[in-house]
């Protein structure tokens, strides 16, 4: 039952800024110290529907600190839109997340995937 003395409005917010600030911590503690070799790793996937994906993460210190795109999608026009909206959302989530489990970016699902897929390719050859 909400409180009809709090305005919805202000009642949705707050209850949005709560679970952000939950997810934020459980994300944060569920997510495992993994360390790296150091060094470049490429990691492919050729199986989504709109083309070849290829990266190349880059381990310092045991972290990874670059990803850089080597292939991606690029047959139609909409494509290398699509492709370019997403990758450096995709860089700097995997980046934070230091792994290759990252959100999917709305409008380029498939390429998200793919993605995925092959960062995690790469990361598995750089695991100590």
């Amino acid at each position: 039952m909400l409180d009809s003395s709090v305005p919805l409005g202000t009642s949705r917010a707050l209850f949005a800024l709560s679970l952000a600030g939950f997810l934020a911590m459980a994300r944060a503690d569920g997510a495992p110290a993994v360390h790296y070799a150091d060094g470049e790793y490429t990691g492919d996937v050729t199986s989504i529907e709109w083309g070849p994906i290829q990266v190349k993460a880059v381990i310092q210190n045991g972290q990874i600190t670059d990803v850089q795109f080597l292939q991606v999608p690029f047959d139609r026009t909409r494509s290398v839109e699509i492709s370019d909206m997403a990758k450096p959302l995709l860089k700097s989530e995997a980046i934070e997340a230091q792994s290759a489990q990252v959100n999917l970016v709305s409008a380029a699902t498939m390429t998200s995937i793919g993605f995925r897929q092959a960062l995690g390719s790469a990361l598995a050859k750089a695991k100590k």
